[in-house]
């Protein structure tokens, strides 16, 4: 018997087709909006952040998962991409 472990990355994490990652924002592109560049397994690609986003809010990236297998191996599960917004500890006026 042949026993495989797969050790986890530090950034994805699969579930079962699909793929998912945390995306680190700061608290002005969650009010304003802004795109922002997300590393996915093809590539990094420019995702819009909606104003008013809120954190753990999550955005599909339709087909950047793993690609199935048979008899839908012509597929990818898809990449989901949850919000954290980071709060920095000193603020001052500016």
């Amino acid at each position: 018997m042949i026993g495989i472990k797969v050790k986890p990355h530090p950034y994805f994490k699969r579930e079962g087709s699909d793929i998912h990652t945390d995306l680190h924002v700061s608290i002005a592109d969650v009010v304003l909006g802004s795109e922002i560049k997300v590393k996915t397994l093809y590539g990094d690609i420019r995702m819009k952040v909606d104003a008013g986003s809120q954190h753990s809010d999550k955005k599909k990236i339709s087909n950047y998962g793993v690609q199935k297998l048979p008899p839908n191996h012509h597929q990818k599960g898809n990449h989901y991409v949850t919000i954290k917004v980071v709060i920095p500890k000193k603020l001052n006026k500016e």
